[in-house]
């Protein structure tokens, strides 16, 4: 019978999905950076005989480490549509909102947990199966690392190109490049999953400034204490500035200057 389940119940469902895997495993999740944990599952899985495949979409964004240490274990594929999340081997199955991300973890997600030989899941089942069955195969093989978007952290050229740009930020959920700007500091993906609970002082991940780790950042408190003092800095050092033009605006008004003083000036040098 169908079980509903939250975070932590899915990941151990996958966990045992991987685990006791006879035949095949399927994992279906836009967005993919996988724990050391799994990845050594899935590997022992596949060292037994078990054929692992992955499916992700959203940009084909996966980190390097994932990519390295299952690309002699695992087939990877891309379906650039792709928007649903599913793990299942050949007997049981979870449909969840949980991407295969580290990340996640942390989220409240649910899902549900199904098995095939339940007479009361196995039509679900088998309907889920269908549907990723054709979406496996109208996706694309990803062989090598180039075919990859990467994340930043396994990207240094771009990254440091991007640090260059001005006023440039880093998503403080999943550190992914964007515009800098405190008051909107998540990714458009990861805003759209903050926004299903909009808790300005959950706990994320990176400094939307200098996109260092910290643990003290929040959507309240994107910034770390480093990068939150050089900006109130910055922005006293222009206060201070724009106070002194002000000053010599006001002191040295143009007016001062009339054409008399400059005739005289001329006469004072003609008769030096």
């Amino acid at each position: 019978m169908a079980e509903f389940l939250t975070t932590k119940g899915i990941i151990s469902a996958i966990d045992d999905i991987i685990k006791y895997a006879k035949k095949e495993i399927f994992i279906v999740s836009p967005f993919l950076k996988i724990s050391k944990t799994y990845r050594e599952r899935l590997k022992t899985a596949a060292q037994r005989g078990v054929e692992v495949s992955i499916l992700l979409g959203k940009n084909k964004k996966m980190d390097l480490e994932t990519f390295h240490d299952l690309k002699d274990w695992a087939s990877f594929y891309f379906y650039e549509d792709l928007h649903g999340k599913c793990y299942y081997n050949e007997k049981e199955m979870v449909i969840t909102s949980m991407n295969m991300y580290e990340a996640s973890e942390k989220n409240r997600e649910f899902g549900t947990r199904l098995s095939k030989s339940d007479p009361k899941d196995n039509e679900i089942y088998e309907k889920c199966e269908m549907e990723c069955s054709e979406i496996f195969s109208l996706s694309d093989p990803i062989k090598n690392e180039d075919q990859l978007l990467l994340f930043p952290e396994n990207n240094r050229e771009k990254q440091e190109t991007h640090d260059k740009v001005p006023h440039s930020g880093f998503c403080i959920r999943c550190r992914k490049p964007i515009a800098y700007n405190p008051s909107r500091p998540l990714c458009e993906d990861c805003y759209e999953t903050w926004s299903y609970y909009q808790n300005p002082d959950y706990k994320e991940n990176y400094c939307h400034k200098c996109g260092e780790e910290d643990i003290g950042i929040s959507y309240a408190k994107p910034e770390c204490s480093d990068c939150f003092h050089d900006r109130n800095s910055w922005d006293d050092e222009e206060d201070f500035y724009d106070d002194n033009d002000d000053f010599y605006d006001d002191d040295y008004d143009d007016d001062f200057y009339d054409d008399d003083f400059y005739d005289d000036y001329d006469d004072y040098y003609d008769d030096y």
